[in-house]
């Protein structure tokens, strides 16, 4: 199960068109990084990324080619949708905000983390 292996040394490495999971013994703690494949912990690559990676879209106003905001792109992307409205006068941090409390809703991630996720100190 992919729940098993969000936590620990665990790391998703894909090389050659091929991807396996790694229990990894040279996983760097500053940076979560395996020394050997480069691949990243796996709860940084599936939960990690995908959200700083929404945030860091929204803040930074980023555009796709043809001038809209790639925020918008990516909210549709995990069903999250926005109205005209906030397309309109939403940007930045409070754009941000707005489309992580419809995509992600704390009392949901909490329910998720208590219900699916092993403790970290039973994994170890």
């Amino acid at each position: 199960k992919m729940t098993e292996k969000l936590w620990g040394d665990w790391v998703f490495h894909t090389a050659d068109g091929k991807s396996r999971w790694i229990h990894s013994t040279s996983v760097s703690l500053n940076n979560g990084v395996d020394r050997e494949t480069g691949a990243k912990r796996a709860f940084v690559a599936f939960i990690l990324d995908p959200i700083i990676g929404m945030c860091r879209t929204a803040m930074n106003n980023e555009l796709t080619k043809n001038g809209t905001p790639k925020a918008h792109n990516m909210a549709a992307a995990v069903g999250v949708h926005l109205s005209e409205e906030v397309k309109r006068t939403l940007t930045g941090k409070p754009l941000s905000k707005f489309i992580l409390q419809q995509w992600l809703p704390l009392s949901v991630v909490l329910e998720m983390i208590v219900v699916h996720l092993p403790s970290p100190t039973s994994v170890w």
